[in-house]
């Protein structure tokens, strides 16, 4: 039998204002949201929470109002990842003064590091920042470039960041990802990050995973991982079929854009993307809204959605 599915994380939202400033009085009514779709957990200002295109103030200001509002019933991470190490090192600290619980980063992707050494290197400098939270390695090469033997990384980075915790694996590579379960031997979180391809992960024995499309689909990723836990394959294929015809839709847009634009159709509307993004328009979401009608995914969003 699969081991319990322990963590399902939602990579979630900044909500913004129409001016693109953050709204962060929108931020109780996402995690009331995440809570009813039984999400375990948020993980603030990653690639989805448009975190680098944030200041560092905002990204201290949007973990401090997700731990509110979370009130200890969501496990809150917080992407600290900054071309900056000295930025990256003061949002660990921050979020360990605000009662997070663990902190991820992607190593700097301007000046990138080229090999394991100098990646580890710069994760020791960020997790001193916050010694008392977990801390794990943000592994997204398709968007900094950095692509290291995550294996090895797993297991020296244990040995010179004394709170190293894991990784969020985000990259279709599932010999990759099996390799470094295999060098962890389940001593570390390794999060599944590439939602095309949960039901692969689950029968590698992935047990938590971090996504994009948790934030507004929880209710259908629940639905597959509950198919595959009492052993029925076909309907975990179907329901894993639907998820990636529901991507497919979302990538004619933009996964990030899509991803917020999708809110407004379980009822929470979180505002606009901001610059060099493009918001989706009214007929742009239409369009949206009937794909996912078209492969029978839309009722089961609206599911557990507000209102």
């Amino acid at each position: 039998m699969p081991q319990p599915f322990r963590d399902m994380i939602a990579a979630t939202v900044s909500p913004m204002r129409a001016d693109g400033t953050l709204d962060l009085g929108r931020v109780p009514a996402i995690v009331e949201h995440l809570m009813a779709t039984t999400v375990t957990g948020v993980f603030v200002a990653g690639s989805t929470g448009e975190g680098p295109s944030l200041t560092t103030d905002e990204r201290m200001e949007l973990a401090a109002a997700y731990v509110k509002a979370s009130a200890g019933r969501l496990r809150v991470l917080v992407h600290v990842g900054h071309n900056s190490l000295a930025e990256a090192r003061r949002l660990a600290q921050h979020a360990q003064s605000i009662g997070a619980a663990g902190v991820a980063a992607t190593p700097p992707s301007y000046f990138k590091p080229a090999s394991v050494d100098g990646v580890i290197d710069c994760l020791a400098e960020v997790a001193s920042g916050a010694p008392d939270l977990d801390f794990f390695y943000y592994h997204i090469p398709s968007m900094t470039g950095v692509q290291v033997d995550v294996a090895e990384l797993l297991a020296r980075g244990a040995e010179r960041v004394p709170n190293f915790a894991g990784m969020k694996f985000t990259a279709p590579e599932l010999f990759q990802y099996l390799g470094a379960r295999a060098a962890v031997g389940g001593r570390q979180q390794l999060f599944w990050g590439f939602e095309e391809a949960l039901l692969g992960a689950l029968v590698a024995g992935a047990t938590e995973g971090i996504g994009s499309t948790y934030t507004f689909a929880g209710a259908l990723y629940r639905r597959l991982i509950s198919a595959f836990a009492e052993g029925d394959l076909d309907a975990a294929l179907d329901w894993q079929t639907k998820a990636a015809g529901m991507l497919e839709v979302m990538n004619r847009f933009g996964r990030i854009e899509s991803t917020k634009a999708a809110m407004r159709l379980v009822g929470v509307d979180c505002g606009p993307v901001r610059l060099p993004l493009k918001t989706l328009d009214d007929g742009q979401l239409d369009q949206m809204r009937r794909g996912f009608d078209d492969i029978g995914v839309l009722e089961v969003l609206q599911v557990s959605g507000p209102g």
